[in-house]
């Protein structure tokens, strides 16, 4: 008796009608289009999927649009390669610029600070100069002990010039303020015995004791004393101004000429610091700054080219000068 093997499933049969070889054939087939397709040897081919074309059995057509394909690639490969190469290039030379820049902002900052240095030197040394010296004396005495109010002080002034032109006069000023603290005493004394009510030496009960005690003298010589006076002090104030404009004026030349002899180590320090900003911007504007008795001068046409040929740099580069210039006079 015959046995049968054929089953029911299609699948199984077809598998089981297969070699060993084409089994393995299929399993390689389906590894590759899974993406799972082992590497071939070295020195060998990979064999071409089942459903694409070897070189060999491609039309010249097909030949020609895979050569297309392979040089579109390149092209885009190439394409980004450059990209990704001209911004680092760019990121550096911003990033050089930027530290140029920076490296400008200090000298202009150096060079700026060196400069105040030697001006607030001269200034200091100025400013220790011993006050000027007059010959004026002026006419007023020392202030005496006891506080008096303007008036009162210029009151004893003009006795004091009368004093100086009447002998009857001598001690007047002298009396007089010793007949105020008197007077003082006196009012303190009055009201302490008549609470609440304040003292009034036009009152008729204190007339005795101003006839005794205030100071008598002649109100003609006074009037003229007072004249005398005043015109003494008008000479005095006209002779002190004119004395201290003098004075001010030879302070001022006298700095000036201090100044003057710090202007070349100050203008060297400029100087320096121009040409330094100049070289760090641009190595090709430094070669190009025009000379002057065998010495480099950065003249306004210069800028002024400058400018059209590296706007960047001159840009830098005047922000550097503006900057040293600000802080030096700041």
């Amino acid at each position: 008796m015959t046995t049968d093997t054929k089953t029911t499933d299609p699948v199984a049969d077809k598998i089981g009608a297969l070699s060993p070889e084409q089994l393995e054939q299929d399993r390689q087939q389906f590894l590759h289009r899974m993406g799972f397709a082992p590497k071939p040897d070295e020195g060998q081919k990979a064999a071409p999927p089942p459903d694409e074309k070897s070189a060999d059995e491609k039309t010249p057509a097909e030949r020609a649009a895979d050569v297309k394909a392979k040089s579109d690639q390149d092209a885009v490969a190439k394409e980004a390669e450059e990209k990704a190469k001209a911004e680092a290039q760019a990121a550096a030379d911003k990033k050089q610029k930027d530290e140029e820049a920076s490296r400008i902002k200090e000298v202009a900052e150096e060079a700026a600070q060196r400069v105040a240095d030697k001006l607030k030197a001269v200034k200091e040394a100025d400013d220790e100069l011993p006050p000027a010296k007059t010959d004026v004396q002026p006419v007023d005495p020392p202030k005496p002990a006891v506080v008096l109010k303007p008036q009162d002080e210029e009151l004893i002034n003009v006795m004091r010039m009368m004093e100086v032109t009447d002998d009857k006069a001598k001690g007047l000023a002298d009396r007089t303020m010793k007949f105020w603290e008197l007077e003082e005493s006196k009012a303190k004394a009055w009201e302490a015995e008549h609470p609440g009510e304040k003292f009034n030496p036009k009152d008729e009960e204190h007339a005795s004791w101003y006839e005794e005690n205030e100071p008598e003298y002649d109100e003609e010589a006074f009037e003229r004393a007072k004249d005398q006076y005043k015109e003494q002090r008008i000479i005095e104030r006209v002779r002190r101004e004119a004395k201290e404009e003098t004075e001010k004026v030879k302070r001022e030349v006298e700095f000036k000429s201090r100044l003057e002899a710090e202007v070349p180590e100050i203008v060297q320090v400029a100087f320096d610091a121009s040409m330094e900003m100049v070289k760090l911007a641009s190595e090709e504007l430094f070669k190009q700054i025009p000379e002057k008795d065998g010495r480099k001068v950065i003249t306004p046409e210069f800028m002024k080219e400058a400018e059209e040929k590296e706007p960047v740099a001159v840009a830098v580069i005047k922000e550097g000068l503006s900057r040293m210039g600000v802080l030096a006079s700041g």
